[in-house]
């Protein structure tokens, strides 16, 4: 998953310090990027992209539909854990699929889904 952010360093805080993600080195330079690079597990990366050549670019990040999903083994836990980063997260309960859900943004607004699959 590779996700563009307006400030790295406040995006790389969210995802390593408040999230707890391993940051791994990027294997390679991109002209006019800042990269940080995160292990999700079981062979997962996050990739974080900012733009250096225009800065703040992108303006605007439409992230209504654009997120990602980490599947947890309890929901709950996860759902104390979010609460206790001061956000304010989407609940939702179980279907077919999962046997709960809840969302919060980091903060480009990017969506980030936690499920407890059935």
């Amino acid at each position: 998953m590779s996700l563009n952010v307006k400030d790295i360093e406040r995006s790389i805080e969210f995802y390593e310090g408040q999230l707890g993600l391993k940051r791994i080195a990027a294997p390679m330079a991109y002209p006019g990027r800042i990269l940080a690079w995160f292990d999700l597990g079981s062979g997962q990366q996050l990739h974080l992209q900012q733009s250096v050549e225009v800065p703040g670019e992108p303006e605007a990040i439409d992230t209504r539909m654009n997120h990602f999903s980490v599947a947890v083994d309890d929901i709950e836990e996860a759902r104390a854990f979010v609460a206790s980063l001061g956000k304010a997260p989407m609940n939702y309960g179980g279907n077919a699929t999962f046997v709960g859900q809840t969302f919060l943004t980091d903060p480009d607004g990017h969506i980030l889904e936690i499920s407890q699959p059935r």
